[in-house]
């Protein structure tokens, strides 16, 4: 920090490029953990290491018509950036490092592809200080858009990058396109934002060098391509909307979701992007349920919302929790009102048949014990029996059924409706219904189907 500081005193070309890549790499290294410089060396000199690190970028970017420094190259640059990174951690005292002359530095530097041998370090440090820049800006994210950044990010989505740096292309792309809807909607006039993305997406999920889900970034890459696709999918216009469904290019996307349904979710960041798969198959049409039929996905889809219960049950629930549930038991849902074949596969995994059976049996047995008593043992077995039919016939604790029936008394109403709903269409009745949920479960969905009354509520 001290060497930093003594070497600003001197102004920017009073030593060599190659002193000052040791000076910005030895301060990186040190604070690259750092959340905030300021508590370290005090806001004044921050805003002195703020100013150093804006003329070092104006000389080597070469903004505004300036010449780049023959004697601080690219490796002063992309030093500078992640310097610069680092000071707009802590917002206060970084003013310049975010103002539009800044943007427009990080916007430049970020196309640069000089630096291919080095990975495009120059231009994957510009988008993490743009990143910073911007996030939670929307004054920032406006001159970002002024400045043509939107069309800037396309062009490198479009581009042969490392997945570092296309991450970060999408993750701000999505950020900016998802509070500026009006550019974004312009943007997407011009741009076939659908195709690209499947690109991007296709290029993570099916790149065999190396195999998927190894390489930098790559499993990020894909989460953000299936949130810009799902940005897309809210901005879209219905005739868009028709449009798109009715061409080729959803099939394909159709295709690569299927592929990521497979794919080992071991990694958050994979099961993060199956969470994101299904809210793209709320808008997939209702045909495609033969596609993830027909390549055994079906099942991958219960087994996600599955996994999604028991991390609920481990973080204390919450209505958060229970609301990221709701995509999984629409997408069901939507299968299971598809076709008979999709209804039967999704029963069979919420209630195995071998289980049905045990339980199914037992009602008969029951029942005919109960139609050989009389009297006073007639009606207290018969009351037994009726007392019975509150709860569930077969839920044991730690079975899918039994998680899916704790959740239709969930005190957050879109996943406990969709529950719900899922069961009843599951069932051939409301009989059917009743016995496997039990009517203390099943009394409100039947309420508001007005297949009864109950007192007192309207």
């Amino acid at each position: 920090m001290e060497e930093f500081l003594a070497a600003a005193k001197g102004g920017v070309t009073s030593i060599s490029g190659d002193q000052w890549v040791a000076i910005l790499r030895r301060f990186s290294t040190a604070h690259e953990a750092t959340w905030a410089v300021s508590p370290v060396c005090g806001l004044d000199n921050k805003r002195i290491l703020v100013r150093v690190v804006v003329e070092l970028l104006h000389h080597t970017v070469g903004l505004n018509g300036r010449h780049r420094s023959r004697t601080l190259g690219p490796g002063v640059e992309a030093e500078a950036l992640l310097a610069a990174r680092i000071l707009l951690r802590e917002r206060e005292g970084a003013e310049r490092l975010m103002d539009q002359e800044a943007l427009e530095t990080y916007t430049k530097a970020a196309q640069e592809d000089g630096d291919a041998a080095c990975g495009f370090r120059v231009s994957l440090m510009a988008l993490k200080c743009l990143n910073n820049a911007v996030w939670d800006q929307p004054k920032g994210q406006i001159s970002f858009v002024q400045l043509g950044g939107l069309d800037m990010l396309v062009g490198l989505l479009q581009a042969s990058r490392p997945a570092s740096v296309l991450y970060f292309a999408c993750r701000i792309f999505n950020v900016v396109g998802s509070s500026n809807p009006t550019a974004f909607n312009e943007l997407k006039k011009k741009q076939d934002l659908l195709l690209l993305l499947l690109s991007v997406l296709a290029g993570c999920v099916r790149c065999t060098h190396p195999p998927f889900p190894g390489g930098e970034d790559r499993v990020k890459l894909m989460v953000q391509a299936l949130q810009g696709l799902f940005l897309l999918g809210v901005r879209f216009t219905q005739e868009e909307k028709k449009k798109a469904l009715e061409g080729d290019t959803m099939k394909r996307l159709g295709y690569v979701l299927v592929d990521i349904l497979h794919l080992d979710h071991a990694e958050i960041d994979v099961f993060m992007a199956k969470l994101q798969v299904l809210n793209l198959l709320l808008d997939m049409p209702g045909g495609f349920a033969e596609v993830l039929l027909e390549h055994g996905c079906l099942p991958r889809v219960v087994q996600l919302v599955e996994l999604q219960l028991v991390r609920q049950e481990f973080q204390d629930g919450g209505v958060d929790a229970a609301a990221e549930l709701t995509p999984g038991l629409l997408v069901l849902n939507k299968m299971v009102l598809a076709s008979e074949e999709s209804k039967m596969a999704v029963k069979r995994a919420i209630f195995p048949p071998e289980a049905d059976e045990v339980w199914k049996q037992r009602l008969e047995r029951e029942k005919r014990e109960l139609a050989s008593l009389t009297g006073d043992n007639y009606k207290r077995a018969e009351k037994i029996s009726k007392d019975k039919r509150v709860h569930p016939v077969d839920a044991p604790k730690g079975t899918l059924r039994a998680r899916f029936l704790k959740q239709m008394t969930a005190t957050e109403s879109s996943s406990k409706t969709a529950v719900s709903d899922l069961l009843f269409n599951l069932c051939v009745d409301e009989e059917e219904f009743t016995t496997r949920c039990g009517f203390g479960n099943a009394v409100n969905t039947l309420r508001l189907r007005g297949m009864i009354s109950v007192p007192g509520i309207g």
